[in-house]
């Protein structure tokens, strides 16, 4: 800082030479302004505080000096890099003076071209251990410069306050604050929506869940966020929320968790939807199969039963029903059963048969109509058939008188070898 401060004076008095050759040629200070803000910190802090100049009158010179009060060894460290950085001027230095004093100088060699506003900042950082409470005036044109060129008109001066830091402590935050899951079929479940749980302090605390509950019509469906959860500073959690309406109409509850943390930034998301009225069902479909048309239960002897199935389906959503004739003239077909329902989605079976007689003979034939009328203007015709075929004996040969001798002798021969045979 020792070294800052020979070049500044330096330069300072190439200023205070610069001003008097200025002052000789006849210069007048019009209006222009210098300011800094007020901010504040805790002992270890860095307080950036706001410089701005302001020059409505367009002049061309600006010289001025701010005192640190009471105390600059409240700080550890005071960077005036930033301070004039922004400038655009033939000449400019900026810093500090005598350890507590801050010098602004800037100046263009032609007093009729005016120096550009411009804003800048001073970084203070505040010592570790500074008393707290205490304030930090930074005071323009102090009585201690008197003698000193001062050319602003209008100043407005900074001020540090220096606090005590705040104790450490977790942060409980969940977010978002509402969740709106738009409208829902009553009786319904719907997807997830979720809230995020943190801890958002800083300082290594962590929190502990201590409950999550909820409300309304809404449901905790998972997440990983649970009763004795903990977090550390930074982390979070998640908690999975659905909404099943019992009611049509607007719906409303609420998520809240609480946890030991020291402070809250938000603990309840607010929770709505809407339920609305399931749409109705699509009528019934009804449909057979095989299609309307001829159907042959084929052909068989007589008391035989030939059968087959038709299947009368639903691709509807509502229920269905049926009812069925048979017209028979023969009396030899049957069907059953000839009414029922079809659920939504489902079938019914109708069994079909015909029994032939048993004097059927080859080539008689049996005919019937079988129709069904049902739900939703379904119906169907099927032209029923079946045949009967002629049984016949089949052949047995049978031997002859000569060929029945002829043939108890060969097996008497066969049988004396067979002796003889064994006999040797």
């Amino acid at each position: 800082m020792n070294s800052r401060n020979n070049i500044l004076s330096s330069l300072c008095l190439k200023g205070v030479a610069l001003f008097a050759a200025l002052a000789m040629s006849g210069a007048v200070f019009a209006q222009h302004g210098v300011s800094f803000s007020s901010e504040s910190g805790s002992p270890g802090d860095t307080v950036s505080v706001e410089f701005n100049f302001t020059n409505p009158g367009g002049d061309s010179v600006l010289e001025a000096r701010a005192r640190i009060l009471p105390d600059e060894t409240a700080f550890s460290n005071i960077d005036t890099d930033n301070l004039c950085a922004d400038v655009d001027a033939d000449f400019d230095q900026c810093g500090l003076n005598d350890d507590n004093r801050i010098v602004i100088i800037v100046t263009n060699f032609d007093p009729d071209e005016a120096i550009p506003e411009f804003s800048g900042s001073v970084e203070f950082t505040i010592d570790a251990g500074a008393a707290t409470p205490q304030t930090i005036d930074i005071e323009w044109n102090h009585e201690d410069d008197d003698g000193l060129t001062f050319t602003p008109t209008d100043t407005t001066d900074g001020q540090i306050e220096i606090v005590e830091a705040p104790p450490e402590q977790a942060v409980l935050n969940v977010q978002p604050t509402d969740i709106n899951f738009g409208g829902q079929q009553t009786g319904t479940t719907s997807g997830p929506e979720t809230a995020t749980v943190s801890n958002d302090g800083s300082d290594g605390v962590d929190l502990e869940i201590i409950d999550i509950s909820i409300s309304g019509d809404f449901d905790l469906a998972g997440g990983t966020c649970s009763v004795g959860t903990s977090l550390s500073d930074g982390d979070s959690c998640t908690i999975d929320v659905t909404f099943s309406p019992s009611a049509d109409g607007a719906a409303a509850g609420s998520l809240t968790v609480d946890s030991d943390a020291d402070e809250v930034t938000n603990d309840t998301v607010a929770l709505s939807g809407e339920g609305t009225e399931a749409p109705p069902p699509d009528p019934a479909d009804l449909s057979i199969d095989p299609p309307s048309g001829n159907v042959n239960l084929g052909t068989g002897f007589g008391g035989d039963v030939l059968s087959a199935t038709a299947v009368i389906s639903n691709d509807g959503e509502e229920d269905g029903n049926f009812t069925c004739t048979l017209d028979d003239p023969s009396g030899v077909f049957d069907a059953s059963p000839l009414s029922g329902d079809v659920p939504g989605g489902g079938q019914a079976s109708v069994d079909l048969s015909c029994s032939l007689p048993d004097g059927a003979e080859e080539g008689d034939s049996f005919a019937a109509t079988f129709s069904c009328t049902g739900s939703e203007g379904f119906s169907s015709e099927h032209d029923l058939s079946c045949s009967a075929t002629e049984f016949e004996a089949v052949p047995v040969p049978t031997m002859q008188k000569w060929s029945l001798i002829l043939f108890a002798l060969m097996m008497l021969i066969a049988g004396g070898i067979g002796i003889r045979f064994f006999r040797a």
